[in-house]
């Protein structure tokens, strides 16, 4: 049995990737997909096809999975009826990737077995529906007489993947692991032909993030919500064809778009109904900390906090995203912006926590490199951000010492 391999925290004596391919581990997922029969996926290979398909492709599969260059396939969408006339969306992945699943959740179901609740009776091993009323049986002998019942409204449909890595981390010590299950998260859905990406939860450097970070309370959080969504409202006043500019803009032109922050405390404003630290962050994100910024060149603690967190969510967009003057650049060049402006522009300490936090993020993903390498961010080096620890060709590369390799996109 494969959990005699785990010791604590998700270490294994073998490696948790090894574990996961280890014959018995791999025999042992296949026999358990076989039993549950099921539909094939996008790629039409049956669970009675899939047994040669693996013998045919095995060593193939293992290495891809060991050196990280397995793809899972989209899954394939259907719908099943509910008791309310609803329909719910199923994903059926292909049998191969049932496989590869069952194989990665059996050493990690080991793994979680030791933490899970006493109480908790739903898909685990050698527990049942059956078990769960009898302890609530025990309960109403107690004397509690109170059942509630919750059910959170397509929680799968939308369950943050960075959240989701980010707890399992916490007890799955295995970078390759971690990023197998990324992949399946991001496998995207074919329906109708039409094969459709699946990003919930992809971090942009978002405000929302910078607010958990900080730890704000959920009032904060939906007023931060408000603000990030319409703090460049007054955009909509400016016509497109200064927006969309590619050639340099005139000094008019500049004003003209620097006057957005007020249009849009204006139109707000009227409207009545949003708090005053909404407006606030709308009128005040393009203040800086050294008093260079607009519309009334705020300095320090005279800039609200939203504005604050604008800012550098802001800076980070501008760099990661495609503009209509300039090409997206990789995420590790806006990190290195935000640390070089938080010495004047931006706050030192929000931006701190923002690298802190998104670093560690990028920390155990595919990079592709300026010498057409794709290989494994391992650390980031404090002083140079852009320059990694990146694995690749069975060895780890300091690109702070090999300065012609630059991190040109994080995949």
């Amino acid at each position: 049995m494969c959990r005699n391999l785990i010791v604590e925290r998700g270490v294994t004596t073998m490696g948790l990737m090894e574990v996961i391919l280890s014959k018995e581990n791999l025999n042992r997922a296949y026999k358990k997909v076989v039993a549950n029969k099921g539909a094939s996926g996008i790629d039409e290979i049956t669970v009675e096809e899939l047994g040669s398909y693996i013998r045919e492709n095995q060593e193939t599969i293992i290495n891809s999975l060991r050196n990280r260059t397995y793809f899972p396939k989209p899954v394939r969408r259907v719908y099943i009826p509910k008791t309310d006339g609803k329909k719910r969306p199923l994903g059926i992945p292909t049998a191969l990737d049932r496989t590869i699943q069952q194989a990665v959740a059996q050493p990690i179901s080991d793994i979680y077995e030791k933490v899970f609740s006493e109480y908790s009776y739903g898909f685990r091993p050698n527990r049942s529906c059956h078990d769960a009323i009898r302890q609530a049986l025990e309960y109403l002998n107690s004397g509690y007489e109170w059942v509630i019942d919750i059910d959170i409204e397509q929680f799968f449909d939308k369950v943050n993947h960075d959240k989701l890595i980010q707890i399992l981390r916490e007890q799955v010590n295995d970078s390759s692991v971690l990023n197998l299950i990324r992949k399946y998260l991001r496998a995207g859905v074919m329906e109708n032909g039409i094969i459709k990406a699946t990003k919930t939860g992809v971090p942009q450097g978002g405000p929302i993030s910078v607010c958990k970070w900080l730890n704000l309370d959920n009032k904060k959080l939906e007023n931060l919500v408000r603000t990030g969504l319409l703090h460049d409202i007054g955009k909509a006043k400016i016509k497109d064809s200064l927006l969309n500019k590619a050639d340099a803009l005139t000094l008019e032109e500049i004003e003209k778009l620097k006057a957005h922050p007020v249009i849009g405390y204006r139109i707000l404003d009227n409207v009545n109904i949003f708090d005053p630290e909404v407006l606030q962050g709308v009128l005040f994100h393009h203040e800086r900390m050294d008093g260079t910024g607009y519309p009334l060149g705020l300095q320090g603690e005279k800039i609200n906090l939203f504005s604050k967190i604008i800012a550098i969510a802001d800076t980070f967009d501008a760099i990661t995203a495609n503009k209509t003057y300039r090409k997206k650049n990789s995420p590790l060049k806006a990190i290195e912006e935000i640390q070089a402006n938080s010495l004047n522009h931006l706050d030192p300490y929000i931006c701190e926590i923002f690298i802190k936090n998104i670093i560690e993020y990028y920390c155990g993903r595919e990079t592709r490199l300026s010498n057409e390498q794709v290989g494994i961010i391992v650390n980031f080096n404090p002083i140079e951000l852009t320059k990694p620890l990146v694995r690749y060709e069975n060895k780890i590369h300091d690109l702070s010492v090999e300065r012609d390799v630059e991190v040109v996109e994080i995949l």
